[in-house]
């Protein structure tokens, strides 16, 4: 039996959201800065950032909590930029879940059905068809206090998607659950948006959490949006500083571009060079720019490297080490007074501190950032 089946679902039209240059101040404080944003139909989507860098804000404008200052919101090519929140074809679920602490489980999730004037058996049905969904339905008579975190929110997502949104906006959803919880609801909450086809958009500041669960994600800071991609994509290919140091960890290398060869771009560190795969920044010689490494990416060799002639290639120096279970964790000084921290799976005889190294690591690994200060918080 299909999902649309168990839940009498009609196949209808996959509505699509779309920003145009959206902005919110709040007084003098630009908090969302001329966003424009797509979002596929049937797509697991976050918007990822630090505390304050605009990201709820910009979700309770597409929940219709908050009225743009300018710009557009389209949902299915319709206008709704000043739709109110009640005619919008959005749910919001909020990080608490906000059941009503005096209904039972299955009141709950049939209190949205009632203004929609549906007979006692058909609120029923859907209701049951929900729980059922969410792995509840032998909970439906219990009161929200006798549930557990996940639980409560797992009911909060049915009660919101009963009324079959074609999209439902979650405001850090799994922020209250413990970490063991947080890990298991991730799993969860995919493979329901997989199986419903709904689109959901996932306000998080958890960089775990949105690399497992999204498809694509949109990396906030200051208010606007640095980059949007899948995980891969954004891990692999970041776009700005920011992005490369938020979303796991990095090391950055700085210096001056070189003339290269081909669609290479070499970077003059001082004490050494760095060559680059890629040379989407537009960089000529001279020009300071910088070089963005993956830890895990680097090798150490305390003899000769295993590939003299290869390219990035950097003595250096073991100033400290980390064990860290399925990972050690080196501190390393290059030449030029150059610190990077590299990541190699662990031995029994581990590189001891003040040895004398040899980092070398892929140009393919080496993405070229363009010169800028590491950005804050933002907003």
């Amino acid at each position: 039996m299909t999902v649309e089946e168990r839940l009498n679902v009609t196949v209808e039209e996959r509505l699509t959201v779309s920003c145009r240059r959206l902005c919110k101040r709040f007084a003098d404080v630009i908090v969302v800065d001329h966003v424009d944003l797509d979002i596929r139909s049937g797509e697991f989507f976050s918007l990822l950032g630090p505390s304050g860098c605009g990201k709820t804000t910009t979700l309770r404008m597409l929940a219709g909590l908050e009225q743009p200052s300018s710009g557009t919101i389209r949902l299915g090519g319709q206008d709704i930029t000043h739709v109110p929140a009640h005619r919008r074809a959005t749910n919001l679920v909020f990080q608490q879940g906000a059941l009503f602490p005096h209904l039972t489980v299955a009141e709950n999730v049939e209190f949205g059905l009632r203004a929609e004037r549906l007979s006692q058996a058909e609120t029923r049905k859907r209701a049951n068809a929900m729980l059922d969904l969410v792995g509840l339905a032998h909970l439906r008579d219990r009161r929200p206090a006798q549930l557990s975190g996940g639980q409560a929110q797992r009911i909060a997502i049915a009660r919101a998607l009963v009324k079959r949104p074609p999209v439902l906006l979650l405001d850090e959803p799994l922020s209250a659950l413990d970490l063991k919880l947080q890990v298991h609801m991730r799993r969860e909450l995919k493979n329901l948006q997989r199986e419903l086809g709904t689109t959901f958009v996932c306000v998080t500041h958890n960089q775990t959490e949105a690399l497992e669960m999204s498809d694509r994600l949109a990396v906030m800071n200051g208010g606007r949006i640095e980059q949007v991609g899948t995980g891969p994509e954004i891990y692999l290919r970041p776009a700005t500083r920011f992005v490369a140091s938020f979303i796991g960890e990095a090391n950055f290398i700085d210096g001056r571009v070189r003339p290269g060869t081909g669609d290479r771009v070499v970077l003059d560190a001082g004490g050494f060079t760095v060559e680059t795969g890629r040379g989407d920044v537009p960089a000529g010689p001279g020009d300071q720019a910088a070089v963005m490494v993956r830890p895990e990416s680097i090798e150490l060799h305390t003899g000769e490297p295993a590939r003299p002639a290869a390219p990035n290639q950097a003595l250096g120096t073991v100033t400290d080490l980390l064990y860290l279970g399925n990972t050690t964790r080196y501190l390393v000084e290059l030449a030029g007074g150059v610190g990077v921290t590299v990541d190699t799976r662990p031995t029994l005889h581990p590189i001891q501190t003040g040895t004398p190294v040899t980092a070398s690591w892929p140009a393919d690994a080496a993405v070229l950032l363009p010169a800028e200060r590491e950005s804050s918080d933002g907003h």
